[in-house]
C-alpha cells in the first residue's frame, strides 16, 4: 500500500528513526539506496540504537527462552543463598541438572549438569535435596533412586560435586519416592524397601538403617 507515492512501511521507518534522532530525511522519492546509505551511516544516535538493539535481543532470549526439562522428570528446589537451586535429571538419568534462578526476578543465572555414570537416575524417581552451611562454605545433597532400585546420592562438598555415587540400600522397583531432610546435625533419607516397608538410613560415621513404623 502507498501514501503519497511512498510505501506506507517506509514513512513509520522514516518517523521511528526520526523519533531516534538519526539524521534521516525524507526524499522527494524513496529510492531504497539513498535510505539504506542513511541508516548505515556510522552516527552516535546509530551506534546507540544498534547497542539497543542488541541488549534487548540478549534480554529477550534470557528471558523467553525456557529450560526443557524432561517431561517424566521430577525436580527439587532448595535455597542455600541468595538465589535458588533446582536440581532434575536428563532423559537418560546420566546427569543432573542444576539451574541457579534469581527469586526475585526468576531469571536463570547459570546452568550446569553434574555426571552421575556409576549411579543413573531411575526414569520416575523423584529428587529430594538438602542443604546446610558452616563458617567456610556450602553443602548440598541431593537423593534419588537409581537405575539399580538403590538409593543414589549427589554431594557437593569443598566447593565441587562428586560424580554421584550408589548407596546401596535396595528401594521397591514400584516405589517412586525418596525424601530427604537434615536436622541439626542428623541426615535423614526416607524410602521404601523392596518388602514395601517404609524405612530411613541415617547419616553418621557411616549410615545406619532404621525402620519407620507407620499406621
Amino acid at each position: 500500500m502507498k501514501q503519497d507515492g511512498y510505501p506506507v512501511f517506509m514513512k513509520r521507518w522514516y518517523k521511528c528513526c526520526s523519533s531516534f534522532g538519526f539524521p534521516v530525511q525524507q526524499p522527494e522519492r524513496p529510492p531504497s539506496s539513498r535510505l539504506l546509505q542513511q541508516l548505515l551511516t556510522n552516527t552516535p544516535q546509530m551506534q546507540l540504537f544498534t547497542s539497543f538493539l542488541v541488549l534487548s535481543s540478549l534480554l529477550y532470549s534470557t528471558l523467553a527462552a525456557p529450560f526443557s526439562i524432561p517431561i517424566q522428570s521430577r525436580s527439587t528446589i532448595i535455597q542455600p543463598d541468595a538465589n535458588l537451586r533446582l536440581y532434575y535429571p536428563s532423559a537418560d538419568g546420566k546427569l543432573i541438572t542444576e539451574l541457579t534462578i534469581d527469586p526475585t526476578s526468576g531469571i536463570v543465572l547459570a546452568n550446569g549438569t553434574i555426571p552421575v555414570p556409576a549411579a543413573p537416575v531411575r526414569t520416575d524417581s523423584s529428587l529430594s535435596a538438602v542443604f546446610w552451611s558452616d563458617t567456610s562454605s556450602i553443602s548440598i545433597r541431593v537423593y534419588y533412586i537409581t537405575i539399580y532400585n538403590t538409593t543414589g546420592e549427589l554431594a557437593y562438598s569443598g566447593g565441587k560435586w562428586n560424580p554421584g555415587g550408589d548407596l546401596g540400600f535396595a528401594v521397591s522397583p514400584s516405589a517412586s519416592q525418596v525424601s530427604a531432610v537434615r536436622t541439626g546435625t542428623t541426615l535423614e533419607v526416607a524410602y521404601t524397601k523392596p518388602n514395601g516397608t517404609l524405612f530411613q538410613i541415617v547419616a553418621g560415621s557411616a549410615w545406619t538403617q532404621r525402620g519407620i513404623v507407620s499406621k
